[in-house]
């Protein structure tokens, strides 16, 4: 079970005033809009556009701490000015030389409190699996530090390709936020831990971001499995034979490893619409949730958005792999855009199996893992936060691969998402 302190996610920094949206059981969790027609808590005006401050190490850093260390240059900070709201996006490749149950994790704070924490399935030496997190922050006139810290329970933890992104939101993004600290998901139901509703004013795309970390144990099969239900009875992802995602579910080892499962959607509404993060165990009752998120807001704002989702399941079964999702955004003079890349994969093997991700700008390799799985229908994501400049027309591509001979991994639940800042 989850041994770390309940904490509560507030907009802006971390003070004492009462949440905007917290939960700490197995109810539901919803939360309204951030920011009434662009104004703030205490009246300010929100400035229209979008800004955004990078943070992206290129060096790797490693440490066989098993307290929490920062990561060197994995910080970050930003100063919202009151009213406005930012978007913060983090993801890296982690690895560990340890195969224990336990081993390398990474978790974010924001001004020393804890927002967001998960490792990654560990079955080969240093097989490098993807850490995504994001939260939101409400400005309140003072700078906010966002740290990213690394441990290995076991072994001697690597994290690389470290991106930290903080984008300003439009005036009229709209934002909506969920979230939950702790919760158990229930053996043979899914459960509901968060919900964002939406009150669209006027018709309108919004992106809707979902994050939560899983641990298997006490289960020995079926892992913990993540989704989202809309209110018009759509669920993410598609469904399959087995669990939708299974964010923890090995083969005899890695039973209490933390794992993080997140995922993207673009949706037009022209009216009211809910979404609602749910889960599940396999056969026994209580796995915890942790780090449960939920994220939406309008898009129509930005100079430009280009998207796509390719949801269906694909097979690739040799080593060249295979496109499974492309995009061109036009680019232009001082053109800029806020990525969002993710796919999952999963692995037909009776036993270990290489899966290989990448993803790629103009052929050039922006993000690549290759990551060592084994077989129960695991549902791992691989995808990235990334901030492009374009000045001229960029493709963007997602590509997957098996790396062992013989072995077959499905990708399903592609999503490349550019937003023109």
């Amino acid at each position: 079970m989850y041994d770390g302190p309940v904490r509560r996610l507030f907009w802006g920094r971390w003070t004492s005033a009462a949440p905007l949206c917290v939960g700490v059981t197995l109810a539901v969790a919803s939360c309204g809009r951030l920011g009434f027609d662009g104004v703030g808590p205490e009246g300010e005006t929100e400035p229209g556009g979008t800004q955004v401050v990078v943070n992206a190490p290129v060096s790797s850093f490693s440490t066989s701490s098993r307290t929490f260390v920062d990561v060197p240059s994995g910080a970050l900070t930003i100063s919202p000015a009151a009213g406005e709201t930012w978007l913060v996006l983090l993801s890296a490749r982690l690895g560990s030389t340890s195969l224990g149950q336990e081993s390398v994790e990474a978790r974010f704070l924001v001004d020393g409190v804890e927002q967001g924490l998960s490792g990654v399935g560990n079955e080969a030496v240093n097989a490098g699996g993807a850490w995504m997190h994001f939260t939101a922050l409400r400005g309140a006139g003072a700078p906010v530090t966002i740290q990213v810290q690394l441990r290995d329970v076991d072994g001697a933890a690597t994290i690389d390709s470290l991106r930290m992104l903080a984008a300003r939101l439009p005036r009229d993004a709209d934002p909506y936020l969920a979230s939950v600290d702790v919760a158990v998901a229930t053996a043979a139901s899914w459960t509901g831990l968060a919900r964002i509703n939406l009150q669209p004013a006027t018709p309108g795309d919004y992106l809707v971001l979902a994050e939560a970390t899983g641990r298997e144990s006490p289960c020995t099969t079926g892992g913990v499995g993540v989704r989202v239900q809309t209110d018009r009875g759509e669920l993410w992802p598609a469904l399959t034979t087995a669990f939708p995602n299974r964010v923890t579910s090995y083969q005899g080892v890695s039973r209490t490893t933390r794992v993080g499962f997140s995922l993207a959607r673009r949706v037009s509404l022209s009216g009211p619409a809910s979404f609602e993060l749910q889960a599940r165990s396999g056969d026994a009752v209580g796995c915890d949730v942790t780090n449960v998120r939920m994220i939406a807001f309008r898009t129509d704002g930005f100079a430009d958005v280009a998207s796509t989702e390719e949801l269906a399941e694909v097979s690739v079964a040799d080593a060249d792999g295979a496109v499974i999702s492309s995009l061109t955004v036009p680019g232009g003079s001082d053109a800029r855009y806020l990525v969002v890349q993710s796919f999952t994969m999963s692995s037909a093997a009776p036993g270990l199996g290489e899966r290989r991700a990448t993803f790629r700008a103009n052929g050039a390799e922006v993000a690549a893992y290759t990551h060592a799985m084994d077989n129960e229908n695991y549902r791992a994501p691989y995808g990235v936060f990334y901030l492009l400049e374009a000045p001229a027309a960029t493709v963007l591509e997602s590509t997957c691969a098996s790396g062992t001979p013989g072995v077959t991994v499905m990708a399903k639940e592609s999503v490349i998402h550019a937003l023109r800042l």
